[in-house]
């Protein structure tokens, strides 16, 4: 939607002075800080900046006052040397709140001046007040495509303020717009002013992300994950379900393929550790799908040990009568292997024994044994074993 802001101007201009002028909320019988305006309206120029500057516990109203005092009085002292210093410095104090019509002020200002500090005072601005004028979103969503329009001469503090604005108004339709930005080969400041507002708009972009890991290449499925679990207000549930649908998907991808790449590797192991934690049991299929997997990643050491035997005992949080008998026949294949040609690794023997005693099913017992009399295994590796078998439940249900 385009915004004809001269056109806004000569339509809502008066009504919103009259509005700001006659609001109930900045009278002094109902500013409960209403000393500072009134030092503020007498005070000349220069001593005006020091009052906005160095107001004590000063209400947003106070500051919302100041500047439309300010803006309706631009006719008048424009032209002297403090003006711009007080206006923006008026601006910069909006920091949070905000009544009902400074959204619309503030866009008049933007459109009535042409300093640049006085532009970007007001998209800062935007980043800090309740915005309630959907007018707000589609100018910045307007300024920002402008911005990036601009190829290689985009204003770095621009674009950080129009995304910040974005993460401030919480409009969850611009979420695909940030992730294709966040992408792009821009100054650092700008991605961050990328993640943050992701962040901020989290909730809304799970389904988004759940749409990206079908459908987008590689790094995208990484950038999404990875953003997903930097987030400080990472929710677990939603986390754990795209884990699960991007776990899935990277081992279809293997299937299609002979390769595997050390990063996707790497983000199917940081999945799975995901899914682990949130104990997403929903996932197991995919998990012992994926356990396969790691398997022959391990064998083509593509894996390392130390991973491998995590994934192993990781699988204890997926305990089902599957999963006891994956790692009963691993447990058995490796014994074989041990009959056949006297090599075996002991750390991988050992987690899936400990993981086959705390999964509990009694099914394993057989091989377990089998195990035991093996008379070449270490004493460790036997006491591990009597230790598992101790641990075996006979009424174990599915």
């Amino acid at each position: 939607m385009k915004i004809k802001l001269t056109e806004l101007k000569r339509i809502i201009l008066p009504v919103i002075i009259f509005s700001v002028l006659v609001n109930p909320s900045f009278s002094e019988e109902e500013n409960i800080d209403s000393s500072p305006y009134g030092e503020f309206v007498a005070a000349s120029l220069h001593d005006k900046v020091g009052i906005v500057e160095n107001a004590q516990n000063a209400s947003q109203v106070f500051y919302e006052q100041s500047l439309s005092f300010v803006y309706e009085n631009k006719s008048v002292i424009e032209d002297y040397p403090d003006y711009y210093v007080l206006l923006i410095t008026t601006i910069k104090k909006l920091d949070h709140g905000g009544t009902e019509g400074i959204d619309q002020v503030l866009l008049q200002i933007y459109s009535d001046f042409d300093d640049y500090s006085v532009k970007l005072a007001v998209l800062e601005a935007f980043s800090k007040i309740d915005v309630q004028d959907e007018l707000v979103y589609d100018f910045i969503i307007q300024l920002l495509s402008e911005e990036i329009n601009k190829k290689e001469n985009v204003s770095v503090d621009v674009l950080v303020s129009c995304i910040e604005a974005l993460g401030n108004i919480k409009n969850p339709d611009c979420t695909d717009l940030i992730f294709s930005l966040m992408k792009e080969n821009y100054a650092p400041e700008i991605k961050n002013a990328c993640k943050e507002t992701l962040f901020q708009l989290m909730d809304d972009f799970y389904a988004a992300a759940s749409n990206i890991i079908y459908m987008g290449t590689f790094e995208d499925k990484k950038m999404i994950f990875e953003l997903i679990n930097e987030n400080p207000q990472k929710n677990l549930k939603s986390s754990a379900e795209i884990a699960e649908i991007l776990l899935s998907d990277i081992i279809i991808k293997d299937e299609e393929g002979t390769d595997f790449p050390e990063e996707q590797v790497k983000l199917q192991y940081d999945a799975f550790i995901c899914l682990k934690d949130a104990k997403w049991t929903k996932a197991t299929d995919i998990v012992l799908d994926y356990f396969e997997v790691a398997r022959e990643e391990f064998e083509k050491n593509l894996l390392s040990e130390e991973n491998y035997c995590f994934i192993i005992e990781g699988l204890k949080e997926f305990s089902t009568r599957k999963t006891c008998k994956i790692l009963t026949d691993y447990l058995d294949s490796q014994y074989n292997q041990t009959l056949e040609t006297g090599e075996y690794n002991l750390n991988v023997l050992l987690s899936v024994i400990n993981t086959l005693g705390d999964l509990g099913d009694n099914d394993a017992f057989d091989t377990i044994l089998y195990v035991m009399s093996y008379k070449d295994y270490p004493r460790e590796l036997i006491q591990a074993s009597n230790a598992a078998l101790k641990k075996l439940r006979w009424d174990f249900e599915n």
